[in-house]
């Protein structure tokens, strides 16, 4: 009689394979996991830049609104001006801001620090070198009376000779932006801008 068929030991060599062992079953593979990351990585990407771009945006059109603002206008008008008026002025010797405070003094007399930064709308810093560099010159010089009238600034001979030899050159610079602008809109500007400095001095 021959061997009796043991269908569980089929089964078993089925499952177990030659080795004995048992078979795994097959994972899945795992690249298709990581080719839906790379494909998702230019959407974040993405998103990233296009919210960048847009504050980098914001920032740029603040900046153009801060340039295009009144103020800024003004003070880049006032800087291309006093470059213009310095050209046509004698290298060596006083500036624009050194000569109005010579004429300021000239038509109002003594006056204090206080007075002329007021009366020339001029940063105390400034107005504080301005004043030496023209004390240096003998230019100007503080009363010799006691109290209130020896902190008074005046003009000595010298400097009434120095306003009056620089003159011709402010009214030449004068000249020169009036042709630049206009006659009418140079006597519209300057009724605006004595309105603008009112108003900030009242401020």
């Amino acid at each position: 009689m021959g061997p009796r068929f043991d269908g569980s030991a089929v089964a078993s060599d089925l499952t177990t394979g030659t080795t004995g062992r048992a078979i795994e079953p097959k994972r899945p593979r795992q690249h298709s996991k990581q080719r839906t990351r790379r494909l998702d990585t230019p959407v974040y990407v993405y998103v990233f830049t296009h919210f960048l771009c847009a504050s980098l945006m914001k920032k740029q059109d603040a900046g153009r609104r801060a340039l295009n603002d009144p103020v800024a206008v003004l003070l880049r008008a006032v800087r291309a001006v006093a470059v213009l008026y310095d050209e046509e002025f004698p290298a060596a010797g006083p500036k624009t801001t050194q000569f109005t405070l010579l004429a300021m003094l000239r038509s109002r007399g003594p006056m204090t620090e206080t007075e002329l930064g007021r009366a020339l709308a001029i940063d105390k810093s400034a107005l504080k070198r301005d004043l030496a560099s023209l004390a240096r010159r003998r230019l100007i010089v503080r009363g010799s009376r006691a109290g209130r009238a020896s902190r008074r600034w005046r003009l000595t001979r010298a400097g009434h000779r120095e306003l009056a030899r620089l003159q011709p050159y402010w009214e030449r610079a004068q000249t020169r932006l009036m042709r630049m602008v206009g006659k009418t809109d140079w006597q519209m500007l300057h009724s605006i801008l004595d309105r603008v400095t009112q108003a900030a001095g009242e401020s």
